[in-house]
């Protein structure tokens, strides 16, 4: 699941926003049937964003860790759980 390398490869680089940036926008465009819209929606973003932007990498963690958790939920509740 490319949406889920894709999770990863954020939490590993939190200190690199530009790269942060191009990976929630990329995650935007995958689709969670589950919610209806981005994997990591434009609000969520900017969240992320500005919790590193502001030093708050705990927060930043946070964030992603939930968004990841409910992507996992999603997908079990759609029968996928080939994660």
């Amino acid at each position: 699941d490319h949406a889920l390398t894709l999770i990863h490869e954020l939490e590993e680089h939190l200190d690199d926003i530009p790269r942060v940036k191009r990976l929630l926008l990329e995650l935007g465009r995958y689709y969670d049937p589950v919610l209806g819209g981005g994997i990591v929606d434009p609000p969520l973003q900017k969240a992320i964003v500005g919790a590193l932007e502001a030093g708050e990498i705990a927060q930043a963690q946070v964030l992603i860790k939930a968004r990841y958790d409910a992507y996992m939920r999603d997908r079990a509740h759609l029968g996928r759980e080939d994660v």
